[in-house]
């Protein structure tokens, strides 16, 4: 199973919890409520801990570990910590068995639980932790449980279903019907629910969500906002970097990250909530302030089966997250001009009315009156709900200033949540620096005037949209549009064929080569591919990637558009189960500087 770890911080749940709102009002975001230090913490912990032999444990000790239990059951169910705090209905939201259950674990001795560990790894549960069991793809948590009870003596157990066992056993246990959704929760709840410190953003799209949170980390980041990303370049806070391994963390880890990122100093954070993550319950307990959906293409459907799975699971983000959340001033940003998202616009416009969330569409409270375009950017202006605002962004293409729409929502929501007006004159001057991330129409700079860009596109929609948007803008004399793209091995099958039709009606010349084949033959992943070939667009089969790069390049004249599609940021190229390093911007630099010297 994969990794779900959870470090509890005794001094945010047994003693900080109570102390002070539980919401941070937006104006105070400058100045953090007091934290213990870390030294306080592990004399805390010291205090706290049971000690392993069997004698009783201070009553202060017993009094704390007490308060936790009851404080992290009483939230699970619904219930509040403050009496001045209107409970949030949680009970409904994890679906929780028969209050038989919950009396059934209170009544278990408090003891047990002695660690610090909360996972849903069995590898990594550990005596005296607390283990969720998580029904996974391929691998079931349940399957582990009595052997985690009898062997390593894990202190609780979250189960699906009751198991054999369990009932005579000493060990606490919980019965819920999600507990991917108790996962979640709980560990939302014991990082003290971080997401209510924090201007908190979600992202969710088939293509957009990096770009869109780089943006709005740059426009929050000058208008004062340290603002944490987290996606699939990584987890950022200024020059703070974390890896990244999946799109959204799991839930231990995304509550953990969003609890460091306010330690290091963020008022804001920017995400990308993948449809996994959405339909896994990852980011359930996110208070969210802004929902934003880029646009809704072909992608995933090996996980989801079909489009209207793929469209309820992004959803969600809307449907259940913004429109459960507690904060006050909710704004959904909706993609209006997407022809998916377009038609289901008013439906979601309504839901959102009805849950009290204001909903922005692009192409409507959010559009923009382009006067000039080209290869260096987009500029004119943009209308919002607050007035005008000019239009000057270092960004080339269509899909960038539909980005950037999305992130200037999310400064004016920003803005109007902190200070109650909205200043659009800072907003503009913010979006005059905007940065775009790596390997997101990154320019690689050629001497002699190629015009080489370095994209993630990897669906047949942003193949259509990177290549078609460029030719745009590129100017005249038309430039050749040349392009190198690949398809990704274990992975949709049926959208490749799709990605070569695209290629074929947005290029003069078409490159096709591996992209992280994984476990898959590389030539037989380009042959499926090229059965999708239309017209008479010459097309150049090279298993090697960095031989495509290099041919496509040495056919460029000056003036022509070379894109290299797929892999955008990443560093490795997969293949046969094995890592190897491969940066397809650093490929093109050397490449072009050998053509080019």
């Amino acid at each position: 199973m994969s990794p779900h770890n959870l470090v509890i911080s005794i001094g945010r749940l047994g003693l900080s919890a109570r102390r002070g709102p539980r919401i941070a009002p937006q104006a105070q975001l400058q100045a953090p409520r007091p934290r213990i230090t870390t030294s306080q913490v592990s004399q805390l912990k010291k205090s706290l801990m049971p000690p392993p032999t069997s004698a009783k444990l201070p009553a202060m000790a017993r009094r704390t570990w007490g308060d936790w239990r009851r404080d992290f059951l009483a939230r699970l169910r619904g219930a509040s910590l403050d009496q001045n705090e209107p409970a949030l209905g949680r009970a409904e939201i994890l679906a929780m068995s028969a209050p038989e259950t919950w009396r059934e674990f209170d009544a278990r001795p408090l003891d047990s639980v002695r660690s610090e560990l909360v996972t849903a790894d069995s590898r990594q549960a550990e005596a005296g932790g607390v283990f969720v069991a998580v029904r996974g793809e391929k691998v079931d948590g349940h399957d582990f449980v009595a052997d985690l009870v009898q062997k390593r003596n894990v202190g609780a157990v979250i189960v699906e279903r009751q198991l054999s066992g369990l009932a005579s056993n000493n060990t606490p246990w919980l019965h819920v019907q999600s507990a991917r959704r108790a996962l979640a929760w709980g560990s939302a709840i014991l990082q003290n629910e971080p997401s209510r410190e924090l201007f908190t953003v979600a992202v969710t799209g088939t293509n957009g969500k990096t770009t869109s949170t780089y943006l709005m980390e740059s426009l929050l980041q000058d208008l004062g906002w340290p603002c944490g990303v987290m996606g699939t370049v990584d987890h950022h806070l200024g020059a703070k970097v974390w890896p990244s391994a999946l799109t959204t963390a799991d839930a231990p880890s995304f509550q953990a990250r969003l609890r460091e990122f306010i330690d290091h100093g963020a008022l804001a954070v920017s995400f990308e909530a993948s449809s996994h993550a959405l339909d896994q319950s990852r980011i359930d307990g996110v208070e969210l302030d802004v929902a934003v959906i880029t646009n809704l293409t072909r992608d995933h459907l090996d996980y989801h089966g079909n489009m209207e799975n793929y469209f309820a699971a992004k959803a969600r983000l809307f449907g259940d997250l913004l429109a459960q959340s507690s904060k006050s001033h909710r704004v959904a940003i909706w993609n209006g001009d997407d022809p998916e998202l377009g038609s289901r616009e008013t439906m979601w416009r309504e839901r959102m009315r009805t849950a009290g969330v204001e909903f922005w569409s692009l192409g409507r409270e959010l559009r923009a009156e382009v006067r000039r375009a080209d290869l260096s950017g987009t500029y004119g202006v943009a209308h919002t709900p607050f007035g005008e605002v000019e239009l000057r962004l270092p960004l080339p293409g269509a899909h960038n200033l539909a980005n950037a729409l999305g992130a200037l929502g999310v400064a004016i929501a920003a803005q109007r949540s902190r200070y109650g007006r909205v200043d659009l004159s800072a907003i503009a001057r913010a979006l005059q620096g905007a940065r775009a991330p790596r390997g997101r129409l990154e320019r690689v700079v050629s001497r002699e005037g190629r015009h080489v860009f370095v994209d993630y596109a990897h669906t047949d929609d942003a193949i259509r949209s990177v290549m078609g948007q460029l030719a745009r803008v590129a100017g005249l004399p038309k430039p050749r549009m040349i392009l190198v793209f690949g398809c990704g091995g274990d992975r949709d099958r049926g959208k490749r064929p799709l990605m070569m039709k695209a290629a074929c009606e947005t290029s003069d010349l078409v490159v096709l080569t591996s992209d992280n084949p994984r476990g898959e033959n590389p030539q037989q992943i380009i042959d499926e591919a090229y059965g999708g070939r239309v017209g008479q667009t010459p097309v150049h089969r090279e298993v090697d990637r960095r031989a495509a790069i290099r041919w496509a390049l040495r056919e460029s004249r000056p003036g022509d558009v070379v894109v290299i599609a797929g892999k955008g940021h990443e560093r490795t190229q997969e293949i046969a189960g094995v890592r190897h390093e491969f940066d397809d911007v650093q490929v093109a630099v050397e490449e072009l500087r050998l053509l080019e010297k």
